[in-house]
């Protein structure tokens, strides 16, 4: 036969910690009732379970039977604030004020004229294509910019290197460097005008010149910038690194850089042909605005003689 012990509106539900020992309770799992406007526990009531999981059962149930009607009333105070217009029965989400959910609809753009996508499945898969898409332009984007903003000075090293030719285009390269027949391994550096923020490697190996793209990739291990010609095999973080290791070993090029061309420009009022200097001089000889120079310990020393040919003859690149 059941009896009331005690009417839980009457009284506050508190969790007894190690009640075997403070309040000589047959278990330690307990839970204490005291009666609302007492400041002491004389007159609390101490009920005992015989595990950590009946405790909380019992001290769930007990909330819910004194708290249950306030969080009801409390719920449907918090709905009835939502849009009136609104009807739960068609929409599983909260509302958008001042826009209706059903007045979007799936577009697409790639022919000439715009068509709604009616079937589901194929704006599903459009949205995820797009999204994937941007994430993809995005991240690149925004890496190398980032990689290039924190190397700062460090990665203009070869901006002062005489190798390098900054403006220099892609026929210019290939008629300056074709215009020695006989040597393999003549080599500059330019800009890429195709791709911002890539440079090319031109050289000569076998009688043909050959344009190679040096790619900025970034190591992951050091989240540095770094160029590669091998698609990131080998990466250096500079090109004034990548230039002297491809001297010394050939790797994936199929000569080895034996000579670059340097920059010159020459006066062009004189008509006549640059006089022969002493040999025990260094000098250099040319008749194009570029002249060449070893890259070993000697001296500079000219691939090709001088044409003694008339100023009119003579072309500048």
């Amino acid at each position: 036969e059941l009896q009331v012990v005690a009417d839980l509106s009457e009284y506050e539900v508190y969790n007894c910690l190690n009640a075997k020992n403070h309040l000589r309770a047959p278990t330690e799992f307990g839970i204490c009732l005291r009666p609302k406007g007492d400041e002491d526990f004389a007159s609390s009531l101490c009920l005992s379970c015989d595990c950590q999981r009946d405790r909380a059962c019992w001290l769930t149930a007990m909330r819910l039977a004194k708290y249950g009607k306030q969080l009801r009333e409390n719920y449907r105070a918090f709905k009835n604030k939502q849009v009136d217009s609104i009807s739960p029965k068609e929409y599983n989400s909260y509302s958008v004020s001042h826009e209706s959910v059903r007045s979007r609809v799936a577009m697409d753009f790639t022919g000439s004229v715009g068509r709604i996508v009616e079937d589901p499945i194929e704006a599903k898969a459009i949205a995820i294509s797009e999204g994937l898409a941007w994430k993809r332009r995005w991240k690149g984007n925004n890496t190398l910019t980032l990689a290039r903003s924190r190397r700062g000075a460090s990665g203009d090293v070869h901006l002062g290197q005489p190798w390098f030719h900054k403006t220099l285009t892609r026929q210019q390269a290939a008629t300056l460097v074709s215009s020695h027949n006989t040597q393999d391994g003549v080599f500059l550096v330019r800009e890429s005008r195709s791709n911002s923020g890539s440079y090319v490697l031109t050289f000569k190996c076998g009688g043909k010149v050959i344009h190679m793209p040096i790619q900025p990739v970034m190591d992951p291990v050091r989240d540095a910038l770094c160029y590669t010609l091998d698609s990131g095999v080998t990466k250096f973080y500079d090109l004034l690194q990548l230039v002297e290791f491809y001297q010394l070993n050939a790797g994936c090029l199929p000569t080895r850089l034996t000579h670059y061309l340097v920059q010159h420009n020459y006066q062009t009022g004189s008509s006549q042909p640059h006089q022969k200097q002493p040999s025990s001089e260094k000098h250099l000889l040319a008749t194009t605005s570029a002249v060449v120079a070893s890259t070993s310990n000697d001296s500079h020393i000219p691939l090709q003689q001088p044409h003694t040919s008339s100023p009119q003859s003579r072309q500048r690149y």
